[in-house]
Parts: structure tokens; C-alpha cells; sequence
């Protein structure tokens, strides 16, 4: 395990590698990527099977249905060392590209920090895999900024991501070295959709 952290003004977004499983990750919540039309990823099976299915009968009732930026909180009654889980769309797989992984990342974070998360882990799971981490820490990061006032998010929110997953340590290393160079804004090109 190692560290990684990038810095966007007074604002200090912290990576902590984990190799464990989403089981056994402590966490104000476990974000699970979810894709339009595609049911619960194997990846999540086993969480769910702790969980008691879950994450299956949200998904299989349409509660969530896995559209871009749509995010679900679940509150748990303990039965992992997380309090909470997050479900979070990425829409259609086929229409699945950097842009839209950062927009659902941005989001994520967005809305965990209205939560008051100060920790999310996020479940390695397609197409959240180490081709798209560069993506994926890229608008994580946006999500602590502060769109009004172009001033990164305040600091006690900012400590907000942790990604767990098993092999995914030298992936997300790799990303967070291929990520731009920090700035005051966020780049010009980077923008939520307006639907």
C-alpha cells in the first residue's frame, strides 16, 4: 500500500492504495459503480452477499438504474465496517467515455461531501478499471471544487477518496502520474452535462 496525493490550492485530495476488499474497507461510505441496464457487476457480489442482496433488490426494483449521475446513499446496519454505501450511474456502456467517467467521478465526490463524507471508497468494477483510472481520479478531484467561487472546497471537506480494490494499487499509481498538473480552475474543457 502507499499514498498519493494531489494538491489543488489549500486543498489536499488523499489516495490511499488499498488492496483489501470493499468487505473489510472502513469508510464513511463504498461507492459502486453502477452501468445502465447491466444488473449488480460481479465484482459487488460478494459485498452483496454480506449485505443480504441488497444491492440486487435495489437494482433488480429500478430504484437505481444506473444513469449518469444518478447517486443512491444506502444506509447499513453494520454488517461491514462501512456505515454507508453510494451507488453511482455511469450511464449506457456504449456511450461510456473519459468524459463521462469524469462527470459521474465529479459527482460522486460532489455529493459525498454535501453528505459530510470525509471518506469513499471506491469498488474497482467495469468499467471503472485501471485503463479509466486517469478518468476516474481526474474528476474526483474536481468534485471538491467549489464551482461558485472557483476556490478548491474547504479543507476539513477535502480528505474524501479512498480506493480499494485488489490489484489496483500500480493502476492508480500509473493514473495519478499521468493526471494534469494541478491548477487554480478546473480545465476549460471540463464541464457537467446540462441535462
Amino acid at each position: 500500500p502507499g499514498r498519493a496525493s494531489k494538491h489543488l490550492g489549500s486543498t489536499t485530495l488523499k489516495l490511499p492504495l488499498s488492496s483489501r476488499a470493499a468487505t473489510h474497507v472502513q469508510a464513511d461510505a463504498i461507492a459502486i459503480p453502477v452501468v445502465a441496464g447491466r444488473g449488480l457487476p460481479d465484482e459487488v457480489a460478494e459485498l452483496d452477499r454480506q449485505l443480504g442482496g441488497t444491492i440486487a433488490e435495489i437494482l433488480g426494483r429500478g430504484e437505481h438504474r444506473g444513469r449518469l449521475l444518478e447517486i443512491m446513499p444506502v444506509h447499513l446496519a453494520g454488517q461491514i465496517p462501512s456505515r454507508r454505501l453510494l451507488l453511482y450511474g455511469l450511464g449506457s456502456l456504449r456511450d461510456m467515455d473519459g468524459q463521462r467517467m469524469r462527470w459521474a467521478h465529479h459527482e460522486l465526490i460532489r455529493v459525498a461531501r454535501s453528505y459530510g463524507y470525509r471518506s469513499v471508497a471506491v469498488v474497482k468494477a467495469p468499467p471503472v478499471v485501471p485503463s479509466n483510472l486517469d478518468a476516474v481520479v481526474e474528476g474526483s478531484m474536481l468534485g471538491t471544487w467549489e464551482p461558485r467561487s472557483r476556490q478548491a472546497a474547504p479543507r476539513e471537506s477535502a480528505e474524501i477518496a479512498e480506493w480499494c480494490s485488489a490489484g489496483a494499487g500500480h493502476a492508480l499509481a500509473s493514473a495519478v502520474a499521468l493526471g494534469r498538473r494541478p491548477s487554480r480552475r478546473p480545465h476549460p474543457r471540463t464541464r457537467r452535462p446540462r441535462w
